[in-house]
């Protein structure tokens, strides 16, 4: 999906590095968002485990999905919901466990 900021054209697509602000303090990670048409995909990679994004959905520069998270001693069902701005990534994932916010910037490699 592509949007257009500021006379800049961005597109969701892409790898971000995010921070997730779980009960258990901040926690690192990556998530790799493949939109096609209005659908999303990709992998969420935190808390040490890579959990897949199925069947998401993209409108404009807003997205959501939902799934199983996997922890350490749990599996702990979610919905995120965010949107792209820019290279800015922001998201709420809202647990049994409680809300929680995911900031992210879009990783570019460095030539």
């Amino acid at each position: 999906m592509v949007i257009k900021r500021k006379g800049m054209i961005m597109m969701i697509d892409g790898r971000f590095d995010i921070v997730m602000d779980s009960p258990m303090g901040p926690k690192k990670g990556q998530v790799i968002f493949q939109v096609d048409n209005n659908s999303l995909s990709g992998y969420l990679d935190i808390l040490g485990f890579c959990n897949i994004i199925e069947n998401g959905s993209v409108t404009g520069d807003r997205f959501t999905f939902s799934g199983d998270m996997k922890t350490a001693v749990d599996v702990v069902g979610y919905v995120i919901q965010g949107s792209v701005e820019g290279d800015i990534l922001t998201a709420v994932s809202k647990t049994k466990k409680g809300n929680m916010t995911i900031l992210g910037n879009r990783f570019i490699e460095q030539e």
